[in-house]
Formats: structure tokens, C-alpha cells, sequence
């Protein structure tokens, strides 16, 4: 008898996230009128899609992403352990906020706080 693992769980949903996120070919901006939307964008339903912004070419495994605002943070395993990563869209730069041998995980954020487990 298997039982529901939380842990596996909310990994999956956030590759998940991470993935539609990541979509090819699209982004959303959200709830913006087509007039607005420029060029090159499909509106549909009130809702407009845009060209894809992929945000870390590492070959790694990434998990639960957390945006607010411009800003976005996830946890990367390209260092062999977890640390936290943010990538800051009006900036256009990435930055790795934990640098430490032990795994950190489950990043939020809000404002100009990032929080973690470690």
C-alpha cells in the first residue's frame, strides 16, 4: 500500500508550473487589451500570449518556483545540492541567493524577502 507523499507531490506540481511557465513559444501577460498587446502576441478570451523568456539554461533539475512581481526564485540542483536561485525579469539577471554544502529548498518570496527550508 502506497501512501501520498507531500514532499514528491509539491515537486511535481512545481516542475509542472515550472514547465507551463516555460511553455515554448508563450508567456503570459496576463489581462491586457489587444490594442496594448503589440505585435507577434494572440490574445484570446481577454488573456494575451507572448513569446516565451526562458530564465536558466542549466541543464539541472529546478523546483518550486515563486514569483512576485519581477521577480522570480526557484530551487537548482546544478551545484549537486539544492540552493536557491532568482532571476529578476526588469533586470534581465540571475543571481544564486544560497551558496551552502546542505540543501535548501521550497523557496517563497515576497517584497525583497526570500525565505527557504534548509
Amino acid at each position: 500500500m502506497k501512501f501520498f507523499n507531500l514532499k514528491t507531490f509539491k515537486k511535481s506540481v512545481a516542475v509542472f508550473l515550472l514547465v507551463a511557465l516555460l511553455m515554448p513559444n508563450f508567456f503570459i501577460f496576463g489581462n491586457i487589451p489587444e490594442a496594448q498587446a503589440g505585435g507577434g502576441v494572440d490574445c484570446q478570451n481577454g488573456f494575451c500570449l507572448g513569446p516565451e523568456i526562458q530564465i536558466t539554461y542549466s541543464l539541472s533539475s529546478q523546483y518550486s518556483p515563486a514569483i512576485y512581481g519581477d521577480k522570480i526564485v526557484w530551487e537548482d540542483y546544478r551545484k549537486g545540492n539544492a540552493d536557491i536561485y532568482m532571476y529578476n525579469l526588469s533586470a534581465n539577471t540571475e543571481s544564486r541567493i544560497t551558496a551552502n554544502l546542505s540543501d535548501q529548498y521550497s523557496p517563497a518570496i515576497y517584497g525583497d524577502k526570500i525565505v527557504w527550508q534548509d
